[in-house]
């Protein structure tokens, strides 16, 4: 008798119930259900528009919808839509006007323009994306948010993230890695990812990542931070990462997060949207220490 077919959904389910247990139809059943968008303003925005919602700390509003936000007469708008759980985690960096800092995978752009906001037009910020399509659109949300004088200090690259150690070693006081990741929740919306799903995807992308995460920490000055974060729930993309770094570069320590929400995994925080609203986002915070 021939051996039934294990389908890719199938597949999906099995890896991740073997890892949530008990909480895994409760997650997936929430990465199903409508996401739940905060508003983070644009202070170069004058007079900003009214939204009656629920205040999201202190970054923006949460409110059951927005409207489309329109474009002044200068060409800028007045809020980004994103997931709370990465407006929280951009917030994490200690960025002050003046540093030089990195988004080593920035596209869309929405963390990119937190990461200005604080720099408030002074220092250096560059904005990378190896895709040159998201590059593209990396530049349009950036040409709508900031203005020209302040725009000036944002340098948009389409290079590739594995070669920024390298080619610019301790350059950065604060380095905001979102590395590309599985992305579990786009995978349950789209019937021919599920299809095609197998746990070697996450396997690969986990050495991608460590590519990425050591390249940003080469590029990084003694003494600066950087922030690691995905959208994956594969602990092979998140605590195992952080790990791997933790063997490879001595000079690298964890900054203990203390969160509004989400809560603590082996070296990061992870935000999930089961019991958040929020996320998935998973966030590791170090730094590099000094070697005298």
């Amino acid at each position: 008798m021939a051996k039934k077919k294990i389908t890719g959904a199938q597949r999906f389910d099995q890896y991740y119930a073997d890892i949530y247990q008990d909480r895994w139809p409760e997650l997936k059943s929430s990465f199903l259900g409508e996401k739940t968008y905060v508003a983070h303003f644009n202070p170069y925005y004058p007079n900003p528009p009214q939204l009656i919602g629920k205040a999201f700390y202190k970054w923006g509003v949460q409110a059951p919808q927005f409207p489309r936000p329109q474009a002044n007469e200068v060409g800028l708008f007045p809020y980004y839509l994103m997931d709370g759980a990465s407006l929280l985690a951009a917030q994490q960096l200690p960025i002050k006007p003046g540093d030089t800092v990195l988004d080593l995978c920035a596209a869309p752009g929405g963390k990119t323009l937190i990461l200005a906001y604080k720099l408030r037009g002074q220092g250096k910020l560059i904005a990378n994306d190896r895709s040159r399509d998201r590059y593209i659109r990396l530049k349009k949300v950036i040409d709508s948010y900031i203005p020209q004088p302040d725009r000036q200090i944002i340098e948009t690259t389409n290079r590739d993230g594995g070669r920024f150690g390298m080619e610019s070693p301790q350059t950065f006081d604060h380095i905001l890695l979102d590395a590309p990741c599985s992305s579990e929740r786009h995978v349950i919306e789209s019937p021919k990812h599920l299809d095609d799903w197998r746990p070697s995807r996450t396997k690969k992308l986990s050495k991608d990542q460590v590519t990425l995460i050591c390249s940003a920490f080469d590029a990084l000055k003694e003494g600066g931070t950087l922030l690691y974060s995905t959208c994956s729930i594969s602990p092979l993309e998140n605590d195992k990462v952080v790990e791997r770094l933790l063997q490879k570069r001595d000079q690298a320590e964890i900054i203990p997060l203390s969160l509004p929400m989400g809560g603590p995994t082996q070296f990061g925080y992870h935000i999930l949207p089961d019991r958040d609203q929020h996320g998935p986002i998973f966030l590791c915070h170090l730094k590099k220490k000094s070697i005298n």
